[in-house]
């Protein structure tokens, strides 16, 4: 059973409101989109193992994904952790076309697309890396008798992975989504010794759901951007502008006339995830483009935020479920 869903990165939230707020013809644009591309690829590509995972029997296999635990004082990232009463596995996603070849001479992978050659860590060295880290975290949370496997999923259909015959631990360790089912159940009939009851392996899945710690990246930091480089006001998503303005009620456009009640709910959303979850009257107005202070007072009540201050220093708390619409808008865009 899945215990713990996917969840969109929160960097890839953070970018996609970026994309839609930074100025037009920004020199950082296309650095921007590229790695949007990437973590939504990545994020597709992890969506893509439920299938396969939907076959494993129910009542044996605990599913989690997306998996951040603190070690210390630095954290690690599962993609994918598959849990067992006789062992756990760590899986490492991998969404990349193009032809792939796996150097473990150098600890590399090399991808050749269109031409053009990249070169990217080596992902089964990062799954064990991983598995290590995993098994330094159980023996600090007294678990440390699991047997631990990892392996490298492959999800792009059009990747052509090539590796040389010498590395046989390449054939192990790394495999198309099509066998990750085969390979997990193989795993089983290996590990045929129970190391955990019921009772503990429900609690070690609800210990790691626990100290799973998201990431909290300053997106604007990233790319060196200030609040000057992003577009304020509210969006026409008919005429893709920031044109809309307060009217009667409802925000409207000055160009196309098309009319929507709660534009303003998605843009404090967007102000979440660039800036900071929380928001004055005065920078609401200034992020929304608003004149008017009333108005401001009058469409954060009707939210119903919760708040702390007073008077002019009031901040309106924006809840993370203030950004879940993005979800479905990036799967489907």
């Amino acid at each position: 059973m899945t215990l713990k869903q996917h969840e969109p990165p929160k960097l890839l939230l953070q970018l996609d409101a970026l994309l839609k707020r930074i100025l037009h013809h920004h020199h950082r644009i296309q650095e921007i989109e590229s790695t949007y591309n990437r973590i939504l690829a990545g994020f597709k590509g992890e969506l893509s193992l439920d299938y396969y995972l939907s076959s494993l029997p129910e009542k044996e296999f605990i599913i989690l994904h997306d998996i951040r635990l603190k070690i210390g004082s630095y954290f690690f990232q599962i993609d994918t952790l598959i849990l067992h009463s006789s062992f756990i596995l760590v899986i490492e996603v991998k969404n990349i076309s193009g032809e792939i070849y796996l150097d473990s001479s150098f600890s590399q992978m090399i991808r050749t697309i269109d031409g053009h050659t990249e070169i990217f860590p080596d992902p089964i060295l990062q799954a064990n890396k991983q598995m290590t880290e995993l098994k330094r975290w159980l023996t600090e949370n007294k678990f440390s008798e699991v047997p631990i496997e990892h392996i490298v999923v492959f999800t792009n259909p059009k990747a052509l992975i090539k590796a040389p015959a010498t590395a046989p631990d390449i054939n192990k360790r790394l495999i198309r989504n099509t066998k990750l089912a085969v390979k997990i159940l193989e795993y089983s009939n290996v590990h045929t010794k129970k190391v955990l009851t019921d009772k503990n392996l429900t609690k070690l899945s609800r210990k790691l759901i626990k100290h799973h710690v998201p990431p909290n990246q300053d997106v604007l930091e990233l790319f060196g951007l200030s609040e000057h480089d992003i577009q304020t006001g509210i969006y026409c998503k008919s005429c893709n502008s920031f044109s809309m303005e307060r009217v009667s009620g409802r925000w409207r456009c000055r160009f196309c006339r098309q009319t929507n009640k709660n534009a303003h709910i998605e843009a404090l959303a967007e102000y979440s995830l660039l800036f900071k979850p929380s928001i004055t009257n005065s920078e609401m107005r200034k992020f929304l483009n608003l004149t008017s202070a009333n108005i401001a007072v009058k469409l954060l009540s009707q939210m119903n935020l919760p708040a702390t201050g007073k008077t002019k220093s009031k901040q309106y708390l924006l809840p993370p479920d203030l950004v879940v619409y993005k979800a479905t808008h990036l799967l489907y865009k």
